[in-house]
């Protein structure tokens, strides 16, 4: 077979990839670090080895480094949390550890 409509010249078009695109050429999974039940920090304890968090030195939280390459069709995962509406977060929500998750609604807009 030849190159995907998602794919060109072996450069992915991640505007028009599906979920079974990814499926497709994932071709290394990073799984989390297992952590107990109930872990007060589980998202920095059960970050894979590969990856720590260090000061931000644009904004006044930590952020995510890597130690080494990721090769392209790299897959972290499964992200595990509470799910809420941006407008809907609990007060007693920790932000510290906040994934912000934008669903792309024209073409060629994605987070910055």
């Amino acid at each position: 077979g030849g190159a995907s409509a998602s794919e060109r010249d072996g450069v992915w078009d991640l505007t028009t990839m599906r979920e079974d695109d990814f499926e497709q050429h994932v071709v290394y999974i990073v799984p989390d670090v297992p952590t107990e039940p109930g872990c007060p920090n589980r998202a920095e304890s059960s970050l894979p080895r590969n990856l720590v968090l260090k000061p931000s030195q644009a904004l006044s939280d930590v952020e995510f480094w890597s130690t080494g390459y990721i090769p392209t069709g790299t897959r972290f995962g499964p992200l595990v949390g509470e799910v809420y509406a941006k407008d809907a977060v609990p007060n007693t929500a920790n932000r510290k550890y906040f994934w912000r998750v934008q669903i792309k609604e024209e073409p060629g807009q994605w987070p910055k």
